[in-house]
């Protein structure tokens, strides 16, 4: 190995020392001093060797076969063997060792070894430095005692790391806990453990895995959960946590007699008139406002996702709010009702202009018919529609007989849908004449619905329910093109019909397209625009002014007669008249009906009547149904009139034979 041969036999001292590796030279030499003083009886040592650039590990022995009188040995006799595998492999596993121990040491997560002993009970192999900071103990202190860990984690978590620990030996699949630990300096703090089992060479069962702390995680995920039962814009309680308070109070109603409760339901009134006009951040604002009273006036706690017996508030989604109200009877519910209605009325201060709202309110009192909390929701929302058809501004106890108005809506909505399909539409007519010479001067064009199953069904009714659905467009379309396919065969029959009027919708006086729609059917049938009149009503004239002038101007130049219906049931002044460009003002029926109980009517009526006259308006006066009501109108000088003392609303077939046998024969003589 050191270049020398056999023959020579010997090897100069100098020569060997100067092979062994210079880090492995001081302790060699050193060794070697030792033994031949004396000090030691045998020197031995592991050292390094050079040989051709090829390092050889070698373990020297030796002793000393002779001393001098001074004890210093003049004879050693000793071997040295090759062990550079042996050595070479023990080293690798000492350095990957300790780099181990270096990571187990500075790794961010807690880490440790745990085994199951024979008796079951559970011992520490090894922990980390970042275990025993989570833990608050010091190294003496954990050792490798299982319970000293276990003694830090609250007591109520105990079970539950313990068995699933046993489950995870049992099954050998991976362990994982949360639990809580009482530390000695930082309190409560949250950690979470996972391990994986291996079955030993000793036959136990070892898991080898991590700790971390998720205290941050868990306060993270505590104010998410509180966050997300919230409404964004209000602070309010959401639908979520409105629902579970429900819930939760129909539950105490079932098991404790007397837990009453009561359900409010609130909506803004007109809010979509304020988006519109001051925008939808002045909107939000009025939200946030409204939701600050309701909170001031009702016992709540939405400031937290645990459950309450307090009062709770919450906005349900866009002006919608909702309260819920504990141990409460139904007066006092509406006495609560009544004093929302007041404070949430009062004005507020919204993007520098001053706003008075009102609110509809419905109000549910919980009992034992109600199963689920959607179907008090369900009902609170009923009465609270039926507050809106009282007036708007007020409160209504909901009752069985708003369900079933509800439901009896709800199938006329999806029938009315396929009504025009199925031909379940049609047309009557009721003749408006002349009050001086009793000469037919038009018909209006009336809408009927003869429903399949319910029979006919009020216009009252089902006309509401076609402008809230949306279907009013459709149906007021086939209504203009019906009409004037019936003049037209009025006319090719010698009925002498001079002209027919039609009822718009606030959807059709708010479309832009209407002009044109119009034309298409007028055209169609070959008709003089003059002979289409047009009625419209205060209501759907004031909800757009601007679009209503635009519409009535385009369809007045294209030749058609305008009317303004039910004047004086709704905004119109007659000061307001010369805004748009009518040629008939139509008196409403209650001013008729009301002759009789005195002349103020009366009074009003001749002064409509010589104000519209001045205007170059014709007058028609609705619902005359008596002589003595006739004859009074004309002496106010009405020029028109309409009314069930001339006709009924009749079929198409009936009113041609009304004008046939009456004003035909009028005329003829």
């Amino acid at each position: 190995m050191f270049g020398v041969s056999e023959s020579s036999g010997t090897l100069p001292v100098e020569t060997f020392f100067g092979k062994v590796h210079p880090d492995d030279l001081p302790g060699l030499q050193e060794a070697m001093r030792r033994h031949v003083i004396g000090e030691d009886n045998c020197f031995q040592a592991t050292f390094r060797v050079v040989l051709d650039d090829k390092t050889y590990w070698l373990r020297g022995k030796g002793c000393a076969a002779s001393r001098g009188p001074d004890g210093v040995a003049e004879v050693i006799l000793g071997a040295t063997v090759d062990v550079t595998t042996e050595t070479t492999a023990r080293l690798e596993s000492e350095e990957s060792r300790q780099r181990l121990n270096n990571l187990l040491v500075n790794i961010a997560d807690m880490v440790f070894e745990l085994v199951r002993t024979d008796d079951g009970e559970y011992e520490l192999v090894y922990v980390n430095e970042g275990v025993l900071d989570l833990f608050g103990l010091s190294i003496e202190q954990a050792g490798n005692d299982f319970m000293s860990l276990l003694e830090v984690i609250q007591t109520r978590f105990h079970l539950r790391v313990m068995s699933t620990l046993s489950f995870s030996a049992e099954s050998m699949s991976p362990w994982h806990s949360v639990f809580q630990i009482e530390h000695p300096r930082r309190g409560k703090v949250w950690a979470e453990g996972y391990a994986q089992p291996v079955l030993g060479e000793d036959g136990l069962v070892h898991w080898h895995g991590s700790i971390r702390d998720i205290t941050e995680r868990v306060a993270m995920e505590e104010e998410l959960a509180v966050t997300a039962r919230l409404d964004p814009l209000t602070g309010l309680a959401n639908r979520s946590l409105y629902l579970d308070r429900l819930t939760d109070a129909i539950s105490r109603h079932k098991t404790s007699a007397g837990t009453q409760f009561a359900v409010l339901f609130l909506d803004v009134d007109n809010f979509k008139t304020l988006n519109d006009s001051l925008g939808h951040a002045a909107g939000d604002e009025l939200l946030v406002q409204m939701a600050v009273r309701l909170n001031q006036h009702v016992r709540t706690d939405s400031s937290t996702s645990r459950r309450t017996q307090q009062d709770t508030a919450a906005r349900l989604g866009g002006d919608e709010f909702i309260v819920l109200i504990q141990n409460v009877t139904a007066g006092n519910a509406s006495k609560v009702a009544r004093r929302l209605l007041d404070i949430l009325s009062k004005p507020y201060r919204i993007a520098g202009t001053t706003v008075v709202p009102t609110v509809s309110i419905g109000v549910v009192m919980g009992d034992s018919r109600y199963e689920e909390a959607g179907e008090i929701l369900r009902d609170a929302d009923i009465a609270m529609y039926a507050a809106k058809e009282s007036g708007r501004g007020c409160y209504r106890l909901f009752d069985s007989a708003m369900h079933d108005s509800a439901v009896r809506k709800m199938g006329l909505e999806n029938d009315l849908r396929t009504a025009i399909q199925n031909g379940e539409l049609r047309l009557v007519y009721q003749p408006i004449v002349s009050l001086s010479t009793g000469d037919l001067e038009c018909a209006e064009t009336l809408l009927r619905w003869d429903h399949p199953v319910l029979g006919p069904v009020s216009p009252a009714e089902f006309i509401p329910i076609a402008e809230e659905t949306g279907t009013i467009s459709a149906i007021g379309e086939w209504v203009i093109e019906q009409a004037c396919a019936q003049l037209v065969k009025w006319r090719s029959t010698n009925v002498d019909i001079p002209s027919i009027s039609v009822n718009l919708s606030r959807d059709q006086l708010s479309d832009l397209q209407l002009v044109k729609k119009v034309g298409k059917y007028v055209d169609r049938h070959g008709l003089p625009p003059e002979l289409i009149h047009f009625e419209i009503t205060e209501s759907t004239v004031m909800r757009d002014p601007g679009a209503a002038q635009i519409v009535l101007s385009e369809l007045r130049e294209r030749g058609h007669k305008l009317s303004l219906d039910d004047f004086g049931t709704g905004y119109s002044s007659l000061s307001s008249l010369h805004q748009f460009p009518l040629d008939y003002l139509k008196i409403d029926k209650s001013f008729v009906h009301n002759l009789a109980a005195g002349d103020d009517h009366l009074i009003l009526i001749r002064a409509i009547t010589r104000l519209a006259t001045v205007m170059d308006i014709h007058v028609v006066v609705e619902g005359i149904e008596t002589a003595e009501q006739l004859s009074k109108l004309r002496s106010a000088g009405c020029e028109l009139g309409q009314g069930y003392f001339f006709s009924r609303p009749v079929s198409p077939e009936d009113l041609a034979k009304l004008i046939t046998e009456r004003w035909s024969n009028r005329k003829a003589a």
